[in-house]
């Protein structure tokens, strides 16, 4: 079941509880509606939050692949991937230097193994 047929299915029974209002005998089916109905209000307002998260993940990783291979201009792939995201990592992911990455034998951070020199501390 997707998230969104959940979402609905729990807005429907809610309707349905909220339906039974106003008989005293129904107190318990008052409480599981308004239970569903912050369980739905929470669902949607903690969407954003996790996009937005996942986002700065992604812009955090484009900053550190960019550096470790050596891209003059991280902070402008970080922009580009920020403003439009699907498209932006995808265009980045395909123009990077392609190649393996290796630990450094100077500094400990991580290089492109083609690279002559280490983009960290400039060391071979």
């Amino acid at each position: 079941m997707t998230r969104s047929a959940g979402l609905a299915g729990a807005w429907l029974l809610s309707q349905a509880l909220l339906s039974a209002r106003g008989r005293p005998e129904d107190e318990a089916a008052n409480a599981a509606a308004g239970v569903l109905g912050c369980l739905g209000c929470g669902t949607f307002l903690l969407i954003p939050v996790v996009v937005f998260v996942a986002q700065i993940a992604v812009l955090i990783w484009v900053a550190r692949d960019s550096k470790a291979r050596g891209m003059d201009g991280a902070v402008v792939w970080m922009i580009f991937v920020f403003l439009v995201p699907v498209i932006g990592l995808i265009v980045y992911i395909f123009s990077r230097p392609q190649g393996a990455l290796v630990k450094c034998a100077s500094c400990g951070n991580m290089r492109l193994q083609a690279a002559a020199r280490c983009p960290h501390c400039g060391n071979a």
